[in-house]
């Protein structure tokens, strides 16, 4: 079994589905953080090209420095095998970074990139179903046995719908720039060319190369709202993590 990753797959959430109209599980949303910073020791955090795209803008860090290539025997992706990028070394899924044993931007159990963190992370602890109108119709916990938390909040239930919502809609954007590299790679190998690295699947993503800003993104990925697909925690207002 490999190290634990902070979402759950799609599949597992499919089949949670549950008939009827009332939300299951909405008993979850007094969950509290107390920044103990333990799920930034414990989960890798699989990354999006808009993740990607959000902490080169407020880093000005090149992707190499942000993301750790893990194979299939290093990751339990079980039920998300589209999310795995095919490359040179093997099958690899792209993560953020570790540094002595933890994310490399915790400091003093705090996030560093908290305002532009993965949307893995703002959506921790929660796996949401949603309905077919885009309301949560199921709500479940992943891992919190090592994290201190209380259970003393209460999240708005239409906010954690729409943070699901975009995180969701950016998996799917992603899976989908995955699946056809891995085809041109696929192609590559049956003719005899050599496999492309990971520098090439970067430049696939089309990835900003300049500093940060909301102007800076509409420059560098076009046709996406800054508003919508790049939104911050203060913006959204949901708060369930790392706060």
């Amino acid at each position: 079994m490999g190290a634990t990753v902070l979402r759950e797959s799609r599949q597992n959430q499919h089949r949670h589905v549950v008939s009827g109209h009332v939300a299951h599980g909405l008993r979850h949303l007094r969950f509290h953080c107390t920044r103990c910073g333990n799920c930034c020791r414990q989960f890798r955090v699989p990354l999006t090209d808009v993740d990607l795209a959000r902490l080169v803008l407020a880093t000005g860090r090149p992707p190499s420095e942000l993301v750790d290539w893990l194979s299939p025997t290093e990751v339990d992706m079980t039920g998300e095998p589209e999310s795995f990028v095919v490359l040179p070394e093997g099958r690899r899924l792209m993560t953020l970074a570790w540094r002595d044993e933890a994310c490399r931007f915790l400091a003093a159990n705090e996030c560093s990139v908290h305002a532009d963190r993965p949307m893995s992370c703002r959506g921790y602890p929660f796996s949401v179903t949603l309905g077919r109108r885009g309301g949560v119709r199921r709500l479940r916990l992943l891992d919190i046995r090592d994290c201190e938390h209380t259970w003393a909040a209460q999240q708005n239930v239409r906010n954690v719908a729409r943070q699901a919502a975009t995180q969701e809609a950016e998996l799917v954007r992603f899976t989908q720039r995955v699946v056809a590299f891995n085809r041109s790679q696929r192609l590559r190998r049956r003719v005899g060319k050599r496999l492309l690295d990971d520098g090439a699947f970067y430049e696939t993503l089309e990835l900003p190369t300049v500093g940060p800003g909301a102007d800076a993104v509409a420059v560098a990925l076009p046709g996406l709202s800054v508003a919508s697909d790049f939104p911050s925690s203060e913006a959204s207002g949901f708060r369930p993590a790392n706060e």
